[in-house]
């Protein structure tokens, strides 16, 4: 839940098209919450009440805004956080365009500009749409529910449920460690930068393809260089000739990913670069050209080659496959096996000894799921799983290969659980880059961007 708050907080609100119906600003004055997992016209005064308990949209009349998280447990505060509008919002065309100011862990995390854009679902009921962080790409729709609380008395509670908590000292302490240590790690990161772009204009094929994967990142994050596709996928591709694997991965993604390079997904592409990445026995590049097989995105359906690379990723380690599998094994419908010809039994023991393996990797999907599978649903199994993990690890011994000198993307594809239920028709796809400046093979910069990668 406080991942989900999180999102709403830190991404860009915009309508992407004007309502039928213009709504007085008055309309939209007022406490209001959230629903979680996307649009949700059907929530019950009780669960408004408990999402009202840990985020509030505050709309004033003279046009400010505020965003208030406060999470608590058994009576604590664990943190709080707050976006206000600097200056009064301007209100046109349903949308309030504000000037946002962000506080948290006592810090004052910036300033960014905020869009809020409003449809109306029926009286005192709205959906907003978010996009991602470029501005561009729709990342969710919610729907916004009003509080039976009135702008005083919202005030009143946020002002009893303010101060550090226990997980903002704790985040608080990072930040300062991170603060410290920023001066050493940016002019790192400028020697590795030059010293790649030296590389690359030299021809060494890894440093074409971790150069070429920089300038699509920097898309969607500070990266040290700008983001340039065309220099980008000039250099990706120069090292795909020389048969470099994290060059296939990061042109796959380009394809794949809309904003990296191109407006819009293109399946096939992305499966052909995926697929040559696959041959070469990438553990990520499997998972994915499994999944894509098991929806025919790019290629042709096929249930039983799909669980062939979801396997064979999960041998090496891969996470995302062993959370793939275990959904598969634990949660697959009997119509769907049928549909999909995949012939893996349901099993939960199996299944959870995947979400286990996958869980150890830090994996969040898996991590929730099997908190729920060991606490509510399957309790008995919690053990025997763990112990199939165990012989599991022992059979397949693995490594995971890290590229200390140069940037990688890898990967990842997930089924995708939205409300606590498992969506079989599309997943969810990350990207990921990881790179070591060479100190001692510590990864001192890991930069994460999620971008929507589902079939529409």
């Amino acid at each position: 839940m406080l991942r989900l708050f999180l999102s709403y907080l830190f991404f860009p609100l915009l309508s992407i098209s004007a309502s039928a119906e213009s709504i007085p600003y008055e309309k939209l004055v007022g406490v209001w919450t959230m629903s979680q997992d996307g649009v949700n016209h059907d929530l019950s005064k009780a669960q408004v009440s408990e999402l009202c308990g840990m985020g509030l949209s505050i709309i004033h009349p003279n046009r400010n805004k505020g965003i208030h998280i406060r999470i608590k447990r058994e009576g604590k505060l664990l943190m709080s956080m707050d976006v206000q509008s600097k200056n009064p919002c301007t209100y046109a065309d349903n949308q309030l365009s504000c000037q946002m100011e962000a506080t948290a862990f006592e810090k004052l995390l910036g300033v960014s500009p905020g869009f809020f854009g409003f449809q109306k679902v029926r009286d005192g009921i709205y959906d907003v749409t978010a996009l991602k962080p470029d501005g561009k790409t729709v990342d969710k729709v919610q729907t916004m529910y009003p509080c039976s609380m009135n702008i005083s008395e919202a005030q009143v509670w946020l002002e009893a449920n303010s101060g550090p908590g226990e997980f903002d000292e704790k985040v608080g302490e990072t930040f300062n460690l991170l603060e410290q240590s920023t001066p050493q790690i940016k002019e790192g990161k400028k020697r590795k930068i030059e010293l790649l772009k030296k590389e690359a204009k030299s021809g060494d094929a890894r440093a074409q393809a971790g150069l070429g994967t920089l300038h699509l990142m920097a898309a969607v994050t500070e990266i040290g260089v700008e983001h340039d596709p065309e220099r980008g996928l000039t250099l990706l591709n120069q090292a795909a000739e020389k048969k470099v694997a994290s060059a296939y991965v990061m042109l796959g993604s380009a394809n794949m990913i809309p904003g990296f390079a191109f407006p819009k997904q293109d399946f096939e592409t992305a499966y052909r670069w995926y697929e040559k990445a696959a041959e070469t026995e990438r553990a990520d590049a499997l998972n994915v050209t499994g999944m894509m097989t098991l929806f025919g995105m790019g290629t042709e359906q096929n249930g039983p080659l799909a669980v062939v690379k979801l396997t064979r990723a999960a041998e090496k380690g891969n996470p995302s496959a062993h959370f793939n599998l275990g959904i598969i094994r634990v949660f697959f419908p009997q119509d769907l096996k049928k549909r999909w010809k995949v012939s893996l039994k349901q099993d939960p023991v199996i299944g959870m000894m995947h979400l286990n393996l996958a869980a150890e990797q830090k994996h969040e999907p898996s991590q929730m799921v099997l908190q729920f599978l060991n606490q509510k649903q399957h309790p008995e199994l919690a053990d025997p799983a763990r112990d199939r993990a165990k012989q599991w690890k022992k059979q397949h011994l693995w490594k995971t290969a890290f590229n200390r000198d140069y940037p990688d993307s890898t990967v990842q594809m997930d089924f995708k659980i939205e409300g606590g239920q498992i969506k079989f028709g599309d997943a969810n796809i990350n990207a990921k880059l990881k790179w070591s400046l060479g100190v001692g093979g510590a990864v001192v910069n890991q930069d994460n961007v999620q971008k929507n990668g589902n079939k529409q």
